[in-house]
Formats: C-alpha cells, sequence, structure tokens
C-alpha cells in the first residue's frame, strides 16, 4: 500500500507534451496567431459588455418595478448586484481597451 503523501502527487506531462500543447512551431513565437487571437478577444469583451448592459437595464425595471410595489428591501439587494454588474461592464471596457492597444 502506498502511502497516504504518494496520493498528492499529481501527475505532470512530460515535458515534450507541455511544448506542443502551449506553442507553435519550432517553439517560436507566431504573431499572425496572435494577433488574431487578440482580435477575437476584442469581440468576446464587446458581446459580453453588450450582454451584461442589456441585463442591467431589465434588472433596472425590475427594481422599479419592486419600488413600486413597496418591496424597498428586495430592491436594495438588487442594486447592490446591478452596481457590482456595472463594474464588472467597467473593467470589461478597460480590458478591452488594452488588447486594443496591443493590435
Amino acid at each position: 500500500c502506498p502511502p497516504p503523501c504518494a496520493l498528492w502527487v499529481i501527475p505532470q506531462p512530460p515535458a515534450q507534451h507541455r511544448r506542443a500543447m502551449f506553442s507553435s512551431k519550432n517553439n517560436k513565437f507566431d504573431g499572425n496567431k496572435c494577433k488574431v487571437h487578440l482580435k477575437m478577444l476584442v469581440n468576446r469583451f464587446k458581446l459580453l459588455e453588450a450582454k451584461k448592459a442589456n441585463l442591467n437595464k431589465q434588472a433596472n425595471r425590475h427594481v422599479a418595478g419592486l419600488l413600486s410595489e413597496g418591496k424597498s428591501e428586495s430592491a436594495r439587494i438588487q442594486v447592490e448586484h446591478i452596481i457590482r454588474e456595472d463594474y464588472t461592464v467597467e473593467a470589461y471596457e478597460a480590458l478591452r481597451q488594452h488588447v486594443e492597444v496591443l493590435l
């Protein structure tokens, strides 16, 4: 029976497989591949920004409904969530701008 600490060791793939997984031909940087990935990343950030912004608009309408029903405590919780999501959208925008600078 192996000692208990032997079970904690996580097997690593051989070095040759690790290199092949994270690099292109002959371990050289491929600028074209990087540029394509950065362009895709910009599009993903734009989609995420739009999606979160639309969800925030819906949540604002929901909060207005809660306030009109007199459920101020539930509305307060929803507003905190909306604020957190707004910060997330701003972070996506900042990251997208940084990626655009790289292009």
